[in-house]
């Protein structure tokens, strides 16, 4: 079946295929495969068992944009053992799901499952803007884990001021360039033109900033944010 991971050697970068051999964990067979699943709940207690009083961790995000990847609801089965099994040992860090589609089925699992919002948003500032209004309804904590598409102008410059001034906290998940090649847009294939500017990451792969500026507002705000 496709999209399972594999044990050994990986294969090398095909240049030009955005995000090339990206496998997700569980692979989607194990998904679907009901027997496979009272593995995957030990896995579950015995990670967040084991570390359910270490202040390293923030908060426990336990599964990645469930029904994405062609699965749809063929998820919710896992995903809500995933969130009981978690739940079941007492971890002192918050439990999340994040939400990162209008699926009115799947958010309403995840904002039961979890102690603190968290969301994934890759628009300009104003619809990111309305998107924060919208959560902020739930009265939680919220973090943003997955933003920024510069070709979508989910910039930087335009969006860090609104998760600062939001008080809403946030993550950029692609720091250097590298193998998966995610300055490349989505989709993008060998032979498709090259993006005007990146979608993500921060550094080249010598770790010289892909924008200056970019890392200048990111240390401004960070400053001014711990100052408050």
């Amino acid at each position: 079946m496709e999209h399972d991971p594999v044990v050994g050697k990986q294969p090398e970068p095909l240049p030009g295929w955005y995000a090339w051999a990206w496998s997700p964990s569980p692979g989607h067979s194990m998904v679907v495969d009901h027997s496979t699943h009272p593995k995957l709940e030990n896995y579950v207690k015995d990670i967040v068992g084991t570390f359910k009083n270490d202040n390293r961790i923030l908060f426990w995000d336990l599964y990645n944009e469930p029904t994405n990847g062609g699965l749809g609801s063929a998820t919710f089965p896992l995903l809500k053992k995933v969130i009981a099994a978690a739940r079941g040992v007492n971890p002192s860090q918050p439990l999340s799901v994040g939400v990162f589609d209008g699926n009115k089925r799947l958010n309403d699992i995840c904002f039961a499952g979890s102690d603190i919002v968290t969301f994934h948003n890759y628009d300009k500032k104003e619809d990111l803007e309305r998107h924060i209004t919208e959560l902020k309804k739930h009265g939680r904590p919220m973090i943003n884990t997955e933003w920024m598409n510069r070709d979508r102008k989910s910039t930087i410059t335009d969006c860090l001021k609104v998760f600062a001034d939001a008080k809403v906290g946030c993550m950029l998940w692609g720091v250097v360039n590298g193998k998966t090649q995610t300055d490349l847009n989505w989709g993008h294939r060998p032979g498709d033109p090259e993006p005007k500017v990146w979608q993500h990451d921060l550094y080249r792969g010598d770790f010289t900033p892909y924008d200056q500026r970019e890392i200048e507002i990111l240390r401004t705000t960070i400053k001014s944010t711990i100052k408050k």
